[in-house]
């Protein structure tokens, strides 16, 4: 089922790349806001929690405080963020 989980992931990550331009938000919080919601609409176990263990992120509270502004994203966590979104290129660095 965890690889059954981690396939939708993917082909919804990669639907949602198209849909959400990264240079269309002005911060990465509203980004991966944005992103992290249409996961959930589209299938309801593609939340906080799944997003967060399939990128190696130990906690789901961090995800949910990078969103709300209460901690900065750093280098080591956007760079796992950008290899789940498949970001790459001037994607990957903005």
């Amino acid at each position: 089922m965890q690889a059954h989980m981690q396939n939708q992931i993917q082909s919804h990550t990669q639907e949602q790349n198209n849909d959400f331009d990264v240079f269309n938000f002005d911060s990465c919080r509203e980004y991966l806001k944005q992103v992290l919601l249409s996961k959930k609409k589209l299938n309801p176990y593609l939340g906080i929690r799944n997003f967060t263990k399939k990128a190696g992120i130990k906690s789901p509270s961090t995800i949910s405080m990078i969103i709300n502004g209460k901690r900065n994203l750093t280098i080591n966590m956007a760079e796992k963020i950008a290899d789940i979104l498949h970001l790459t290129g001037k994607r990957r660095l903005y």
